[in-house]
C-alpha cells in the first residue's frame, strides 16, 4: 500500500464527520438563534474533531468501520457538540 493510498483511505474516513459537521453547523443559525460561542469554521473544526473521535472509537471497539450504531452515536455526539457551542441551556 503506497502513501497516496493509505491517504485516501484515511480521507475517506474521516468524510462522514467533516460532512455531517459541515450540515450540522450549516443548519444550526436557523435553529439556535443566540450568538454562538465560536465562530462558523471554529465550530466545524470542533464537531469534526468530536466526529472523528467517534469514528476511531468504533473502529478501535467494533474492529471495523462503518457500523450504523458508530454513525449513530457520531450524530449524537456532534448534535450535543453543536448544542454547547450555541451556549444553549435547559430551562
Amino acid at each position: 500500500m503506497g502513501i497516496l493510498d493509505i491517504l485516501f483511505s484515511i480521507l475517506n474516513f474521516v468524510a462522514p464527520a467533516c460532512v455531517v459537521s459541515a450540515i450540522v453547523t450549516g443548519v444550526s443559525p436557523w435553529i439556535w438563534r443566540q450568538k454562538p460561542l465560536l465562530n462558523g469554521f471554529w465550530r466545524w473544526w470542533v464537531n469534526a474533531m468530536c466526529c472523528s473521535g467517534v469514528l476511531v472509537a468504533g473502529l478501535y471497539f467494533f474492529g471495523n468501520d462503518g457500523k450504523m450504531l458508530t454513525y449513530g452515536l457520531m450524530l449524537v455526539v456532534c448534535a450535543t457538540c453543536q448544542w454547547v457551542l450555541a451556549r444553549s441551556r435547559v430551562q
